[in-house]
């Protein structure tokens, strides 16, 4: 939940105790200061991110052999788009899933056909510097079938404190600790030099582990749209 590191928080710098939770109106004014805190994280491209599964059906026009997400109406799908993709599935209209496998570029441009129509088995994504995603396919997928994605998707902000949100690795705990640090003048109170130092350990330990997603790098006129 989007309250978890909003509740951490108060408890790191003693506004509540162990076990007990936060008042809606704390939930409220955490959660303005959570969404800044992010602002600024994403600023210094330390961008914050979830993991959620997205499920696509087909697009205006039908399935091609290549689709695109993004936002703007040139898009496919007119939405935010993954920044990264953990892994991808094609459900048909009976609930089969059939698993879609990354490929790389030499493999994808030694393809000879990729306009029949036959449910997709390997898939290669381009990611844009417009914060869009190109998902180009090896085969077309059929009329029926659903796109599902696992998916690393920027936070945005526009939350509830209810909503539940699957951090991506280190970000619950680096915003637990930041955001300590930024509540605690609202409270007349001073962090802890333990907390000030896991705030700024968290930082690092982020940016250490985190990574931009493999953008495969290409001239767009090879990526031919297929109709």
């Amino acid at each position: 939940l989007i309250s978890k590191p909003i509740t951490g928080a108060l408890r790191l710098i003693g506004v509540l105790a162990a076990g007990e939770e936060a008042s809606p109106e704390e939930h409220k004014d955490g959660l303005e200061t959570l969404n800044s805190l992010i602002d600024s994280f994403n600023t210094q491209q330390l961008l914050v991110s979830y993991t959620q599964e997205k499920v696509y059906t087909p697009p205006v026009g039908g399935w091609k052999s290549m689709v695109t997400i993004g936002n703007g109406i040139q898009f496919d799908y007119n939405e935010t788009a993954p920044i990264d993709i953990y892994g991808m599935w094609l459900r048909d209209a009976a609930g089969m899933d059939y698993p879609v496998r990354p490929m790389t570029m030499e493999s994808w441009i030694g393809m000879v056909n990729k306009s029949i129509v036959a449910r997709p088995s390997m898939y290669i994504a381009q990611f844009g510097p417009d914060t869009s995603v190109e998902i180009q396919f090896n085969t077309i997928p059929y009329a029926t079938d659903e796109m599902h994605i696992m998916a690393r998707m920027p936070f945005k902000g526009g939350y509830a404190p209810t909503d539940d949100i699957n951090w991506d690795y280190g970000f619950e705990r680096m915003l637990r600790y930041n955001l300590a640090v930024e509540l605690a003048p609202e409270y007349g109170v001073m962090p802890s030099q333990l907390v000030l130092a896991n705030a700024q350990g968290s930082i690092e330990d982020i940016k250490q582990n985190n990574y931009r997603p493999l953008a495969n790098e290409v001239d767009r006129a090879l990526m031919k749209r297929s109709q």
